[in-house]
């Protein structure tokens, strides 16, 4: 079975104006196959939509938890 590379990044820390360039930096250096798992204190819903635009439906996303 193949190991899939997981990423991490928790933007809880990272300010605000600061969150979109992180995320998308991150996501766009993913090579085929691996995987970002974003740590946000927000529901990261219109960051999964634009993500799913810019790969025109190559790609998958789950919410894995929501904590309140």
């Amino acid at each position: 079975m193949a190991q899939t590379n997981v990423k991490t990044l928790d933007v809880r820390p990272i300010e605000p104006r600061e969150k979109h360039p992180a995320i998308f930096t991150n996501f766009d250096s993913l090579a085929p196959g691996e995987v970002l798992q974003l740590i946000n204190d927000t529901t990261p819903n219109r960051y999964i939509t634009r993500c799913r635009q810019k790969e025109a439906g190559s790609l998958t996303g789950n919410i894995l938890r929501k904590v309140l």
